[in-house]
């Protein structure tokens, strides 16, 4: 028989390195979670605006889906009305016009940003304040949502 002789702190070095290895390993086999819904949502954002005016809302929408996706419309608990707006430069004047439904193709990214396509916040129910976050919810032609926070930003 064999007697060893080995220290506490030696057997707590041990156990720490033990540790590590299986946290390695563990970490190694993660794999990136899954896109929570057809559309991968980033850099959310909303104008900063008094009740009762106007607001814009702005994102960029990837489409992780296997098809391609149509988005029928937005809705948000701070605006009375949500839509699609296009910003249109014609004979030295801007003009702004509603959007029908927006088909996104299979792996493609459809980015929305002041000038160009964006969504219109129209007739605000409360102030948007820089540092707010303001829900909003795409709507798909095939009946699924998709749910977004924008933070609010001063202009």
């Amino acid at each position: 028989m064999v007697t060893l002789n080995i220290s506490h702190t030696a057997l707590a070095c041990v156990a720490a390195v033990m540790m590590m290895a299986t946290l390695v390993a563990c970490a190694q086999d993660a794999r990136p979670p899954e896109p929570a819904g057809p559309l991968r949502v980033t850099d959310a954002w909303a104008r900063s605006a008094d009740s009762g005016s106007t607001s814009g809302a702005y994102l960029t929408m990837v489409n992780t889906d296997t098809a391609d996706v149509s988005i029928a419309s937005f809705s948000t608990p701070v605006a009375l009305l949500a839509q699609l707006h296009e910003t249109t430069l014609r004979d030295g004047m801007s003009h702004m016009r509603a959007q029908p439904a927006t088909l996104l193709r299979r792996d493609s990214t459809l980015t929305l940003a002041p000038g160009g396509l964006h969504v219109m916040l129209m007739d605000l129910t409360r102030a948007l304040r820089a540092g707010d976050t303001v829900r909003l919810t795409l709507a798909l032609t095939d009946g699924r949502s998709v749910p977004v926070a924008a933070v609010v930003r001063a202009p």
